[in-house]
């Protein structure tokens, strides 16, 4: 009786030694992540478990895991991408670069395969560059969102107020008014009559910056919208990252998430999701 009894203890013991032993370090990443935004489909929007007919964290009723592919060629598993979401205790980037042909249709560039990407800068500024170019971009190394947050990163300063509004007097001056297009219909639409070309742009920027660059409080001085017409800035916190809040606190900035953030521009081609299971073809 005393040997069972002896048993029994070792055997409790052993099996709370288990219980306290410390789990493996996850070496990839646990919160969700802004890349997943960025090719339109935000973590907040991905129920857990399965839903029919949605982008769901699981594919069908039996818990295969969802792929997605958003371009031919270049998919990634939500699991991976929203794995707070998702309740996947560690989730991986890809460390190899996807097929050249693919990043080059991609981009629209014929130059642009993953170390041409890497050449031209892209892996500092775009994410999705960046986590299909695992092998160019990070040496393998696994995600590192926190890269992306730090204040004057090249994805920060490109997605500041200023740099927006800089965009946009470079792309749409005469729309807002400013500069001369080169041609004057004047009242009608057939007496059209050539003019000389004025570039509007430094006009523009005058106004734009900072007149209508978003104060600590959203508003901006010549906002006649109470402040929906206010540049900006941007970070991994307003396209849904929870992962940079792992970030050491000098590696990021906090700013308000913005319910309705301007749409990536760095993506440039169409979105057209498929979905599959994880290990389907």
């Amino acid at each position: 009786m005393k040997m069972v009894q002896s048993f029994i203890a070792l055997a409790c013991l052993l099996a709370g030694a288990d219980a306290f032993a410390s789990h493996p370090e996850c070496k990839g990443h646990t919160g969700d992540l802004a890349m997943s935004a960025l090719v339109g489909l935000p973590c907040s929007a991905v129920p857990p478990g399965y839903v029919a007919d949605q982008h769901s964290c699981k594919f069908d009723e039996k818990g295969a895991d969802t792929l997605i592919t958003f371009f031919p060629g270049m998919s990634f598993a939500v699991k991976d991408a929203c794995p707070e979401k998702c309740g996947n205790p560690c989730a991986h980037a890809p460390t190899e670069d996807v097929v050249a042909g693919v990043m080059k249709d991609f981009k629209k560039d014929l130059t642009l395969d993953c170390p041409g990407a890497k050449a031209a800068g892209l892996c500092e500024s775009d994410m999705v560059v960046n986590w299909f170019c695992g092998k160019s971009c990070r040496s393998g190394a696994q995600w590192d969102e926190c890269s992306f947050a730090a204040p004057g990163s090249v994805f920060m300063t490109m997605n500041s107020a200023e740099a927006s509004a800089t965009r946009a007097c470079a792309n749409s001056w005469a729309a807002y008014g400013y500069g001369d297009a080169g041609v004057d219909c004047g009242s009608g639409t057939t007496d059209c009559i050539a003019t000389e070309f004025v570039d509007g742009t430094a006009d523009c920027l005058a106004a734009l910056i900072p007149g209508f660059i978003a104060t600590a409080d959203g508003t901006c001085p010549s906002s006649i919208q109470q402040g929906a017409d206010c540049f900006k800035g941007l970070s991994p916190l307003d396209y849904g990252s929870t992962q940079v809040n792992q970030c050491p606190s000098g590696r990021r900035r906090k700013l308000s998430t913005q319910a309705d953030p301007s749409p990536y521009e760095y993506v440039t081609t169409e979105v057209v999701f498929t979905l599959s299971a994880s290990g389907s073809k």
